[in-house]
């Protein structure tokens, strides 16, 4: 919120549209074009354009603001935000043509040796209520860590796929 509060004073500076109102006040028309025009036009202090994902990350950021005031939008789900999400990704592949993607991380392989010396230590187990949620998280974590992303991204509630 802080870079979005030093952007606004910016743009009202130089600008001869005002953003009179707060985020927590604006229609979903309103945020729609107030959020485009900030993914756009926001840099880095020393110039440098965001990392695409980053600009992802600051968007759910602000939505996540919203919620703390109870202001439930879904940028990415929501109907209403089709033109911000058509801004988000057309500005995205312009930054990838430039060459602004962040390396994917990637997680280590945890090998068999690995696990056997989790359960021989009794990090994993069924002793105790510590062991038994450090064995759940992980079993959980190899399960659902092993689904491609987009599997995970079309989930939607009530739907089967």
């Amino acid at each position: 919120m802080k870079m979005y509060d030093q952007w606004k004073s910016i743009r009202n500076c130089n600008s001869s549209t005002q953003i009179t109102k707060n985020l927590t006040e604006m229609t979903p028309e309103e945020l729609t074009e107030t959020l485009g025009r900030f993914l756009l036009e926001i840099k880095k202090q020393n110039g440098d354009e965001y990392p695409r994902e980053t600009l992802y990350e600051i968007l759910l950021a602000i939505q996540s603001h919203l919620s703390m005031n109870n202001i439930y939008f879904r940028f990415i789900d929501d109907l209403r935000f089709v033109k911000l999400r058509n801004i988000l990704n057309n500005h995205m592949i312009q930054l990838s043509k430039k060459g602004k993607i962040q390396p994917q991380r990637q997680a280590e392989t945890i090998t068999y040796s690995q696990e056997n010396k989790l359960w021989e230590s009794n990090v994993l187990g069924s002793e105790n209520p510590r062991q038994i949620v450090e064995t759940l998280l992980y079993l959980l974590g190899l399960q659902f860590g092993l689904c491609a992303k987009n599997e995970h991204k079309a989930l939607k509630m009530g739907v089967q796929l």
